[in-house]
């Protein structure tokens, strides 16, 4: 999985295994993200659209 900033240069890179549903594995790969700042942001496809996900983003965010 990779997450890229607006100009396509990668924030953040995770390789694991391909079991687990991408929404699953948002977390870690955040975790992993080579930037201090948590990405004010983040725009996924279809895969990505899940209410637990969105709470534990919106969580992340407003820790901050």
């Amino acid at each position: 999985m990779a997450i890229a900033d607006r100009h396509g240069l990668p924030v953040a890179l995770w390789a694991t295994s391909a079991t687990p549903h991408e929404t699953q594995l948002v977390e870690e790969l955040l975790i992993q993200r080579s930037t201090s700042t948590f990405p004010k942001k983040l725009v996924g496809d279809r895969a990505y659209d899940s209410e637990p996900l969105d709470l534990m983003l919106a969580g992340k965010v407003l820790s901050l």
